[in-house]
């Protein structure tokens, strides 16, 4: 005997069981237009977890594990013996139909088809990075390699401008008392003036 609910307003009666079906079948739809192409292996994928071949699965434990398969497929990431790892939604595809030409039953839970996920994943860092992603985020916050190339190229040249001007500097004239002569203040200003014109062009 199943309990039973009442209209108020009609006073007929529906079984609660069938009211449960109803909005399992209707999280199941909403489910299959999320999963899109994965969702024919998806329903192929859900038969491993059967007791035994020709064994049945009851709704709600597929709804279940369509749940678990959809937030797979949603983030692109999983977890796997203490690891996280991201995968692209191909592969994610591509793993479940392997999965499911291996022909299996008994599934307790998706380890199976993690480890065969796993050498298409990339093994995320603490902070949810790939390796790359950790590589890239270390050249922006040093300026990146094209930068940095160009101030070492920038410090050779200053070095060879300064280099240039020592060789070429004319000898200082000074005056009687031992300071520099108007002209020779003249001409040195003209060489500094000229320089920063060079070093900002």
């Amino acid at each position: 005997m199943t309990d039973k609910l009442t209209c108020p307003f009609c006073e007929r009666s529906f079984d609660i069981e069938a009211v449960e079906g109803a909005d399992l079948f209707r999280e199941r739809a909403e489910i299959a237009a999320k999963l899109g192409p994965l969702w024919g292996p998806a329903n192929e994928y859900i038969d491993c977890f059967r007791a035994s071949r020709g064994a049945r699965l009851n709704l709600k434990r597929r709804v279940r594990i369509l749940g678990e398969i959809k937030r797979l497929w949603e983030s692109g990431e999983f977890e796997y013996d203490g690891k996280r790892y991201r995968i692209r939604q191909a592969d994610i595809l591509a793993g479940i139909q392997a999965v499911c030409n291996a022909d299996k039953v008994g599934f307790q839970n998706h380890n199976y088809l993690k480890r065969v996920l796993m050498p298409q994943g990339s093994r995320l860092s603490a902070e949810g990075l790939t390796s790359s992603e950790e590589v890239e985020r270390e050249q922006k916050r040093r300026g990146g390699p094209e930068r940095q190339r160009s101030e070492v190229r920038g410090q050779r040249s200053e070095e060879h401008l300064f280099d240039q001007k020592t060789v070429n500097r004319e000898p200082e004239t000074l005056n009687p008392d031992g300071f520099l002569s108007p002209a020779e203040n003249v001409r040195r200003a003209r060489e500094i003036v000229a320089g920063i014109g060079k070093k900002f062009d």
